[in-house]
This record gives C-alpha cells, sequence and structure tokens, in this order.
C-alpha cells in the first residue's frame, strides 16, 4: 500500500521525509494514517485469476 509521509521518520537503514510516498504493508499504512503519521495514496490491487 503506497503512502505519503506527512512526518519525518528516520531508522539505521532508511528515511523518509515529509511528502515521499513509500510503499508499506496495509496493517502499518492503517496503522500510520491513525496516527497522523501518513495518509494513504493508493490501496495495492489484488490480481484476479484471469489478470496475467
Amino acid at each position: 500500500m503506497k503512502v505519503k509521509m506527512l512526518v519525518s521518520m528516520a531508522s539505521e537503514s532508511e528515511v523518509n521525509n515529509v511528502g515521499d510516498v513509500i510503499d508499506v504493508k496495509k496493517s502499518i499504512a492503517v496503522a500510520w494514517k491513525e496516527k497522523g503519521i501518513a495518509e494513504i495514496v493508493e490501496e495495492k490491487k489484488e490480481k484476479k485469476k484471469g489478470d496475467k
């Protein structure tokens, strides 16, 4: 799930600045949205059986 960062966040291996669009797990995206850390930009679309 793609999210747009509303605050800066850094870890040992990564830095995300305000406005960055990153891909995270759905559970993380929902938690960050609830806490005001990020806003959801795009949900991953599940493939249908007939899609390639």
